[in-house]
Order: structure tokens, then C-alpha cells, then sequence
């Protein structure tokens, strides 16, 4: 493994068939032969990978069969593992985001556009550009950051009907009917509550609470809190 290729070496490798493989799921960009070693090259870089894996190889003819190849007598894994050389540093920008952020690192533009992989800034991913990345960094840009500010002031985010998940668990908090009343038999402040996403904040611009058959209003008034 050497940048972004991987070098096989072994005997009787297919010279006039399509030279295909892959390495972490990704797929190579590129391959090719001389018989006794085959190079698959990885345009985005080689994936990155902290255990050592196989790298697949095989050969393709023109109406689509496949051929074996000769593999090595031992199996080889290979590990990549991350290394991050630099990334922008005094880079100024707006709420409304847009502006391009660089982490330089063999192999990590390859790893982030597989499932589950991201760069997260303030708990919001950052959008990976097709046209500023090459082999060698990851360009991404800077989402949208919402504050109490931003959203006053530039209306970064709109409202909108935000569900998230009660507490405690209770099924008569979420019945849809509103007729059956949640108890709390705690002898401590009776409370319940609506979690949201992690590193998120709702600002709540309307609430709305039920009390089913409420004969006196007494205990409550001054006493419900949000």
C-alpha cells in the first residue's frame, strides 16, 4: 500500500481483462496488470482503517466473466490507519455556513462518503464537496448554525413542529385521546418531560398542556413550571 494504490504480487494475473477490487467496501477507481503484480488505484484515497483487512482483487473479461486469480499462499490484511496532517485553522465565517473547511489525510474523503461517517461541527454535519477534495484531504462545507441570535436575527431556522421523546415513559402521555390522565405517585415534584436530539436546543414558541377534569385550579396555579 503505498498513497493511493494497493500493489498485489503473484503469478499469472490476467493482462487483457478489467482489473477490479476493493478495500473497506470501497471500490477501486482504477486497475491494471503486468502478470505477475496488479495495482488498484483509489482516486478518493485507499479508506481508512485501524484493523487490519483483505483487500479483494479479481479480473473481469470483456463479456463479463470472471476470472481467478493467483491470490498470494498466505492471505494479506492491511491496515490504514488515520492520519490527520492539518485542517483549516482561523477560518471566519457566516450563520448561514457555506464556507469550506480542509482536514488533509490520506484516505478520509474515501471514508466519509461511506454510511455513518462524518465530519460534525457544533452537532451538524459538514457537507463533503465533490469539487475541492482530491486523494490526499476532505473538503467540507459549514453547515447552517442556529442560535437564539441567528434565528431572531437572520431567521436561520424557521419554526416547525419538533417531536421528541417523552419522560417518563408512560403510553397514557402520548394516547392522542387526552382523556386518561398520567399520575405521577412520587411524593417528590410531579413532573414530565420531552427530550430532544443530542447537541440540540428547541427554543418552544407554543406549549400546550391538558388537565383532565380539573374540578379546582387551585394547585396549580403558580405552581406549573417550564
Amino acid at each position: 500500500m503505498s498513497g493511493n494504490t494497493i500493489t498485489f504480487t503473484g503469478t499469472n494475473f490476467p493482462t487483457s481483462s478489467t482489473v477490479l477490487g476493493t478495500y473497506g467496501g470501497v471500490t477501486a477507481t482504477s486497475g491494471t496488470s503486468t502478470g505477475t503484480s496488479a495495482v488498484l488505484t483509489f482516486s478518493s484515497g485507499i479508506p481508512v482503517s485501524t484493523a487490519a483487512i483483505a483487500p479483494t482483487l479479481y479480473f473481469k473479461n470483456a463479456d463479463n466473466t470472471q476470472v481467478s486469480a493467483n491470490p498470494p499462499t498466505v492471505p494479506v490484511t492491511i491496515a490504514n490507519p488515520a492520519t490527520v496532517g492539518s485542517s483549516t485553522s482561523g477560518l471566519s465565517c457566516s450563520f448561514a455556513g457555506g464556507c469550506a473547511y480542509t482536514v488533509t489525510g490520506n484516505g478520509l474523503y474515501s471514508t466519509l462518503q461511506q454510511a455513518g461517517n462524518s465530519i460534525d461541527v457544533c452537532g451538524d454535519a459538514c457537507i463533503l464537496s465533490t469539487t475541492l477534495i482530491d486523494a490526499s484531504k476532505a473538503v467540507c462545507l459549514l453547515p447552517t448554525i442556529s442560535t437564539t441570535y441567528s434565528v431572531t436575527t437572520f431567521k436561520t431556522a424557521l419554526p416547525t413542529v419538533v417531536t421528541g421523546t417523552l419522560f417518563p415513559a408512560d403510553p397514557k402521555l402520548t394516547d392522542g385521546k387526552l382523556m386518561i390522565d398520567h399520575v405521577d405517585a412520587s411524593t417528590t415534584t410531579c413532573n414530565f418531560g420531552m427530550s430532544f436530539a443530542v447537541n440540540h436546543k428547541v427554543v418552544l414558541d407554543e406549549q400546550k398542556v391538558f388537565i383532565n377534569k380539573l374540578l379546582d385550579k387551585t394547585p396549580f396555579v403558580n405552581n406549573l413550571v417550564f
